[in-house]
């Protein structure tokens, strides 16, 4: 097992966790699904969360034979980054003590947390682009229309999600950050 299998660990791991926040979370609120009102957007919003947090995961692989990335410093940015999407993932659904109520109303939950997520979300995708920036600079790739689609979108729709608080805008927002993720899984061929 060579060093780089020892980081992939440990991402693993914290990936493994979030994913598991999110099944408990998802378990509670079947579990309680006569006194839940449900909600698409909050619920498609965990799913691209989940989607993402595997596409991270799997992204890392294509760093493998990359030089430097299992120094310590470049180690520590990628696991911040990975613990920035733990909390993500962990803020996408009610926790235990979000349900203490008779009931649960998840669009309520949706608009109460939404800028949470979303200023999370925007501090991964700020993280996220500074290593793809890295690695581009490092293989002196020049700035691409391309590059910029891939990074710049997120960046800029994840902002608009951080601060934007009215629903239908959200949605449509949202709706955006969907279809972009959709082009570039299908550019990156994963």
């Amino acid at each position: 097992m060579d060093q780089f299998s020892y980081v992939v660990g440990l991402l693993s791991i914290i990936t493994g966790l979030a994913l598991s926040d999110m099944g408990i979370s998802l378990h509670r609120l079947l579990k309680r699904r006569s006194n839940v009102r449900w909600d698409w957007l909050t619920l498609a919003i965990a799913g691209y969360v989940a989607f993402v947090i595997v596409r991270f995961w799997y992204q890392v692989w294509s760093i493998r034979g990359f030089p430097g990335v299992t120094g310590l410093f470049f180690f520590g940015g990628i696991i911040a980054e990975n613990f920035v999407l733990f909390l993500v993932a962990a803020s996408s659904l009610p926790d235990e003590d979000d349900l203490s109520e008779k009931s649960m109303d998840l669009r309520a939950f949706q608009q109460r947390n939404s800028t949470y997520l979303w200023r999370l979300f925007l501090l991964f995708t700020l993280m996220w682009a500074a290593h793809g920036i890295y690695f581009a600079v490092a293989e002196r790739q020049l700035f691409s229309l391309k590059m910029a689609a891939i990074f710049v979108v997120p960046l800029v729709l994840g902002g608009a999600l951080a601060f934007v608080r009215q629903r239908r805008l959200q949605s449509l927002l949202f709706g955006a950050l969907l279809a972009h993720e959709a082009w570039w899984t299908i550019v990156a061929r994963f």
